[in-house]
């Protein structure tokens, strides 16, 4: 749907809080803090219903005027070893997590071939011991049911994993503002790694300087120790369950980069690591749930409704959202004619109150457009829609993975925009609405549906530009 015209001025974007790139610093390693009697963990370690939170301890003795000599060599990872300690205002306002906003993230996982920083992890015994009187085995029930019922009325929390395939560093985070801010630096989106229910005992963040590394731990003296030793405190990362699934920890004791400790769910994962080389460190803190990967290529294949045919060359909104509808099985008995005698007009011809001009023809001086808010009411109507306007693309192909399509606001070609002013403020008056049906990450581009050109797929630059200069969206669930 093509509007008037002026100019556009293209402001520069500034990442703020890029850091943790190498440097010639002594690089002091988690688990070589502080002297620690190491004690082995069985490899049959299994989460038991009883067991509290996680105590995390040191494993190797480095004193205080001798630290690590090791110097961090991170020269490949010049435009991937980010700190995410501190994340943009961009990233923060993006965050989709109603519970609590973490001060920062999660470093772990999955590369067995990357590495650094050794800690002992190890179940602490159970805080509330069993006796023999049957009062107190009431009472321990009792409050033990009162916990189960809290936690069973908890929301689950998703924590997203990305990974940085320049450091090899898997991390993880609850804030989705982050993870969307690191993808945009070239991090890969890893999809869901677990989920905590919002209660339980608080994981410590921290990050080191010299060598880019996050590590996290339940116990402050650790991270008090850590601290001394020039770690940055980067905050609580999120709340762990005092039971639930074990999240097991490993040490790769050869390496020395970020991601040298790996954090699985899996005992078999973890077992082959060991047999590997790599070091049991035990249980590091519960879940309340598995992971979830996240697809590469998703397409929905929305229906084309073409608007020219029908009449309508400024009704690409309401084309575009009866596209997402059929797609979901709605609407399927109308067409683009009658779907449109049913569309809110504006009384004032502002876009914000419903239609504002002809959807059937240019009427000058008039901004043809109806803006998210009351398309999504309109789509309500006929199923589930909603404005989701305001978040990220990441987000956008959340929504294509649970098999949502996207009403999003673009422009004519993916072009600069060209801004128009009228009584009620500013539009785009060369904007334009499709519907996204599709992605693939493999060749980094978007699957539309356009009312106005048909079914194509189209850069992932071109796309995201034009939608991020107002990120308007309705979806269909």
């Amino acid at each position: 749907m093509y509007k008037k015209g002026k100019i556009w001025v293209v402001a520069p974007i500034v990442f703020l809080g890029v850091v943790g790139l190498a440097s010639d610093k002594t690089v002091v390693h988690a688990d070589e803090t502080e002297a620690a009697q190491v004690q082995q963990v069985s490899e049959e370690l299994q989460p038991s219903s009883s067991d509290p939170a996680v105590e995390l301890k040191t494993t190797e003795a480095v004193e205080e005027n001798e630290p690590d000599s090791n110097v961090a060599d991170n020269a490949d990872a010049k435009n991937g070893e980010q700190s995410t300690e501190a994340v943009t205002e961009e990233s923060q306002t993006e965050a989709t997590v109603e519970t609590q906003r973490p001060e920062t993230t999660t470093s772990s996982e999955s590369a067995a071939t990357t590495s650094k920083e050794k800690v002992d992890v190890q179940a602490s015994t159970p805080a509330e011991k069993q006796t023999t009187a049957s009062s107190t085995k009431a009472t321990t029930q009792s409050s033990a049911a009162a916990r189960a019922s809290v936690t069973a009325k908890a929301a689950k929390i998703a924590i997203y994993r990305v990974y940085n395939p320049n450091s090899g560093e898997h991390l993880h985070t609850m804030n989705a503002g982050e993870r969307d801010y690191l993808v945009r630096l070239g991090w890969r989106n890893e999809g869901i790694s677990m989920y905590v229910d919002g209660t339980g005992n608080q994981l410590y963040r921290l990050y080191n300087p010299n060598s880019g590394e996050h590590f996290y731990t339940l116990n402050a003296k650790e991270r008090d120790n850590l601290k001394k030793h020039g770690w940055r405190y980067e905050g609580i990362a999120w709340k762990t369950p005092k039971t639930g699934q074990a999240m097991y920890r490993v040490f790769n004791p050869n390496a020395r980069g970020a991601g040298s400790h790996h954090y699985t769910m899996l005992v078999s994962e973890r077992n082959d690591l060991v047999k590997r080389g790599w070091r049991n460190e035990g249980i590091a803190w519960y879940t309340a749930g598995g992971s979830q990967t996240v697809a590469s290529y998703i397409l929905l294949n929305a229906p084309f409704i073409n608007q020219y045919s029908a009449g309508f060359p400024m009704g690409c909104e309401a084309a575009s959202l009866l596209q997402a509808l059929q797609q979901k099985g709605y609407a399927k008995n109308y067409n683009l004619k009658s779907f449109i005698k049913e569309m809110p007009m504006s009384p004032n011809n502002n876009p914000n109150n419903g239609f504002s001009g002809k959807p059937d023809k240019v009427v000058s001086n008039i901004y043809h457009s109806i803006y998210a808010k009351p398309l999504a009411n309109w789509g309500n109507k006929y199923a589930k829609a909603a404005d989701i306007s305001g978040v990220s693309v990441e987000t956008l192909k959340d929504e294509l993975r649970k098999g949502n399509p996207v009403v999003v606001y673009v422009t004519g070609d993916y072009a600069a925009p060209r801004y128009g002013k009228y009584w009620w403020g500013t539009g785009i008056d060369n904007a334009h609405v499709v519907t996204l049906d599709g992605f693939n990450q493999n060749n980094n581009t978007y699957h539309i549906s356009d009312p106005a050109k048909g079914k194509y797929w189209v850069s992932a630059s071109k796309f995201e530009a034009s939608y991020n200069l107002r990120k308007s969206a309705v979806v269909v669930r």
